[in-house]
């Protein structure tokens, strides 16, 4: 997607997914860790880490979501994310992180 975007007169802003697969109770054939992770952010076609969606794993500081997160920030890329339902000292700490 990234090599055919470079030929259209369009400007594409691609994200790393957080977490493939979604939850721990699914399986697709593949996974994304902390290693394909950092090295598809050190990429510049990447603008960011996409759909932080485990909530529970950053309140809890799962740490391989904390390592992707930590990852983001120490090269300076914007961490999307999403939390529905989430209030109180849990979405302040979700925020925070």
């Amino acid at each position: 997607m990234i090599k055919d975007s470079l030929n259209v007169p369009v400007k594409f802003c691609f994200g790393v997914p957080s977490c493939v697969p979604a939850t721990v109770f699914e399986t697709n054939g593949k996974s994304i860790d902390e290693h394909l992770v950092e090295k598809l952010l050190e990429r510049n076609e990447i603008c960011c880490l996409a759909e932080v969606m485990d909530y529970p794993g950053v309140i809890n500081n799962d740490i391989l979501v904390m390592r992707k997160l930590a990852l983001a920030s120490s090269i300076g890329k914007p961490i999307d994310g999403h939390a529905p339902g989430l209030s109180g000292n849990d979405l302040k700490q979700y925020i925070a992180s």
